[in-house]
């Protein structure tokens, strides 16, 4: 081919360069493969993925030779795909091809979207249809539709054989098969319509040139803010609407001037703007310097506070009113401590052993209440006779409570012998510290747990609890865990055989913790990255059968397509390709066998529409009474003559008809 082509049709409102290169390719009686020979269009001749000339067309063919073929400005065929959007956001992604998943995660290539009224008027495909958010046709206020009324299959982004006004699959009319669906919602119309809008705008080129994406990505985070905040004059974080996660890293982006992760895409600006402006407004928007200002001093880290230990405030302590014998307790036991999470730092004295810290106002005192209720309160009733049940009543407090605070005192020996007497434990218990020891590693409460494994009393169990060493093991975790490794690694292999079982959990850290009741970072301790490894391998040896089984299953259902998009099932699959063929190479070529199979598969299926269409064709024909031509039967299928002639299943329905 020379020149231009010889009917060139005007471009219709919003068209989608797929949709005007079908009629530009159908007026010249041309296919995608016959313009795959016209020298230096194509520069991926291979390619069957024509959807990508809505997308990425610079891929797929040279635009400014196609301009000279359609004496087509280079601007118009640009606003003819989503060139014009990924442009105007490029500037924000580290790379392109980030940026590019962005917008087109916003699009729908899986299958085509369609208005039957616009097929009855010529209009095969405009290209915003493919926006998900986009529902209806701006034209005829209907409901978009995807899939054949006959047959129910989803059409494909583009047909295999014939116009996009028929199904792919049954050959039947799109535009008379379909049942208008009428929209009486006049807001949801409303809504779309502000979409169709924004999108307009958005592939127009006009967006390049407003002002958010002239300047830098700093600068439109804040304006994301600030309409997400309602437009107001100084910047107040009780009227954010984002969720934690979105907040938090939209501080982050602009806490580093924009030098960090891209937050800027589409679904976030679309999501954050919507329904208060349209995008338009949007990105020509003035946001005051008073919001600016407030919105950089929230974001100014605030000096931490140092806290030095206080003196001990315990009477009867050798180190009362004295700061010497204070060390600072880390939290990271959890379990007698879980009412301390409150206090910003934590001390605990050596010679009382009592907890003291700074609440919330900034106030010093004991944590436990110890010296205000204990001391000051309970002591006091129980040397003036006072039953243990009394004394919570009378103070109204749980009587565990008052044992834990009676059993304290006891063990230091502050109350007089003759009372003490019916406080110190009868049988004395040996090796406590490693009992103490042998509880923290035990699900439950401890208390309960002491009871069960060493029938001690609560008043035993809050009389050893209150001992020196066992408040330093809890505290400090000064000493050795008896446990031994062993143990652990035993049950941490039940585990890892339990999940090797279980195909559809995966063997993770996360997992066997999970499984353990631990946290994930107090199992690294135990160093089984080889045991995870050989358990992996056995999971997978069980998995592949099932790989098979499923892949089968769903190349299946797709007789009837041209060909095999496995995308769809890797992700029911819940595994990636590249992870696939990493941990099952043999897979590969067992797909490749599969393809084969299906391609001739496909070849029957089509050659038997071809052969049902050329017979209806020629039965119209006869039924007006003319004789059946070659010519007329190839133009109404869109085939040439010289295609017809080389297919055997149709020159041989040619022959029945007395065609050749």
């Amino acid at each position: 081919m020379c020149g231009k082509f010889t009917i060139r049709p005007s471009i219709q409102k919003y068209e989608s360069l797929t949709g005007y290169c079908e009629r530009l390719f159908a007026k010249n009686r041309f296919t995608y493969e016959h313009i795959k020979r016209v020298s230096g269009l194509w520069k991926n001749i291979e390619s069957n993925s024509f959807h990508l000339l809505d997308l990425y067309p610079e891929k797929l063919l040279d635009l400014v030779k196609l301009g000279q073929l359609s004496s087509l400005d280079l601007n118009k065929i640009k606003c003819m795909t989503y060139i014009n959007v990924f442009d105007a956001f490029s500037k924000f992604a580290d790379n392109n091809a980030k940026m590019n998943r962005a917008v087109s995660n916003q699009i729908i290539i899986e299958c085509r979207k369609f208005c039957p009224e616009c097929l009855k008027i010529g209009v095969l495909h405009r290209l915003f249809w493919q926006i998900k958010d986009i529902k209806i046709c701006e034209v005829h206020k209907i409901l978009l539709e995807d899939s054949c009324n006959n047959c129910g299959n989803k059409q494909p982004y583009l047909n295999s054989e014939i116009s996009r006004s028929y199904c792919n699959f049954c050959g039947i009319n799109l535009g008379r098969c379909i049942l208008n669906k009428v929209i009486l919602d006049d807001k949801f119309i409303d809504d779309q319509q502000i979409i169709i809008e924004d999108w307009m705008f958005l592939i127009s080129g006009e967006a390049k040139k407003s002002k958010l994406l002239l300047g830098s990505g700093f600068e439109y985070c804040i304006a994301l803010l600030y309409v997400n905040q309602g437009c107001p004059e100084i910047y107040s974080k009780d009227l954010n609407s984002l969720d934690g996660f979105e907040g938090s890293r939209m501080n982050v982006y602009l806490k580093n001037k924009g030098n960090s992760i891209n937050i800027i895409t589409l679904r976030r600006t679309f999501e954050i703007i919507r329904p208060q402006t349209s995008l338009r407004t949007f990105l020509n928007i003035e946001v005051p310097n008073t919001f600016k200002n407030s919105l950089m001093e929230s974001l100014k880290p605030v000096p931490k506070k140092k806290f030095l230990a206080q003196s001990c405030l315990s009477p009867w302590c050798n180190h009362y009113q004295s700061s010497l014998g204070m060390n600072e307790v880390q939290m990271t036991r959890k379990r007698k401590l879980k009412e301390l999470n409150s206090f910003k730092i934590l001390f605990n004295c050596s010679g009382c052993h009592i907890t003291f810290g700074y609440d919330e106002n900034d106030m010093w005192r004991d944590v436990m209440g110890h010296i205000e209720l204990g001391y000051n309160k309970i002591l006091p009733l129980l040397l003036s006779g006072y039953t243990v049940n009394r004394i919570s009543k009378e103070l109204n407090v749980h009587y565990l409570k008052v044992v834990e605070e009676i059993e304290y005192f006891s063990q230091k020996r502050l109350i007089p012998a003759e009372i003490n007497e019916n406080f110190i434990p009868r049988r004395q218990e040996t090796d406590i510290l490693n009992k103490f020891m042998d509880l923290d590693q035990q699900n439950g409460t401890m208390i309960n747990n002491a009871m069960k494994t060493y029938g001690w009393t609560q008043k035993e169990y809050y009389y050893y609890f209150a001992m020196n060493d066992v408040q330093d093991f809890l505290l400090f975790n000064r000493e050795r865990k008896t446990h031994q490794k062993d143990k652990w690694l035993l049950r941490i292999e039940e585990v890892l055989n339990t999940l090797a079982q279980q195909q559809e959990r995966p063997i993770t850290f996360r997992e066997i913790a999970f499984e353990l009741e631990i946290s994930p970072s107090a199992l690294s301790n135990y160093n089984i990255n080889g045991l995870i490894e050989i358990y992996k391998s056995k999971q997978n040896e069980a998995l592949y059968p099932k790989l098979c089984m499923d892949a089968a299953l769903y190349i299946q259902k797709q007789q009837t397509k041209p060909g095999i998009k496995m995308g769809a099932f890797y992700k029911d699959f819940g595994k990636t390709e590249k992870w696939i063929n990493l941990n099952f190479p043999q897979f590969k070529d067992w797909l490749a066998e599969q393809r084969l199979v299906h391609q001739q598969h496909y070849i029957e299926y089509q050659n038997e529409i071809l052969n049902r269409k050329v017979i209806e064709i020629a039965e119209e024909i006869r039924a007006e009474g003319k004789r059946p031509n070659l010519e007329e039967i190839a133009f109404e299928l869109g085939y040439r003559k010289r295609s017809m002639l080389q297919n055997p299943v149709i020159r041989k329905v040619l022959l029945e008809y007395s065609i050749l």
